[in-house]
């Protein structure tokens, strides 16, 4: 089986397909689609995405994100108490996203690049300490919904 990432390229029947398919043999392979993974990966090129493994900063991961699938590398990891996020960006990209561990669906066999993009760091550090504010019980001001 090979899935699409990228926006619109995967409905909830390939997602749920591909869950299947990582938890019964613990391995998918994975068709790109998009460029904001350049130079590490291209438009059509096809990767194989494991199950089972902890994710750590730098891994290439494959992220289940509102609809769509997407492959990002993971920029940096908030931890506070029980909860964990994980700030992923593309190679190519500029806008980070942030992702909680039941969204990573499995790593892409690819090697890890420790240095985060600068943006996406920033953003994991504002992050960081929104969350240990909260966990505070300090007041945080929160962006109205649109």
């Amino acid at each position: 089986m090979a899935t699409e990432t990228g926006r619109g390229t995967a409905g909830p029947e390939a997602e749920a397909g591909l869950r299947r398919e990582l938890s019964s043999r613990g391995a998918a392979r994975v068709r790109v689609s998009g460029g904001c993974m350049a130079p590490a990966l291209r438009e059509g090129d096809r990767v194989t995405v494991f199950r089972g493994r902890l994710p750590r900063r730098g891994d290439v991961a494959l992220l289940s994100a509102s609809g769509w699938l997407e492959i990002h590398r993971l920029v940096d990891r908030i931890d506070l108490g029980r909860r964990r996020w994980y700030v992923h960006l593309g190679d190519a990209s500029t806008i980070p996203g942030v992702a909680r561990p039941d969204d990573i669906l499995g790593i892409v066999d690819l090697p890890r690049s420790e240095r985060p993009a600068p943006r996406a760091h920033l953003r994991g550090l504002l992050l960081r300490a929104g969350a240990l504010l909260l966990h505070l019980g300090l007041p945080v001001r929160r962006r109205k919904e649109a």
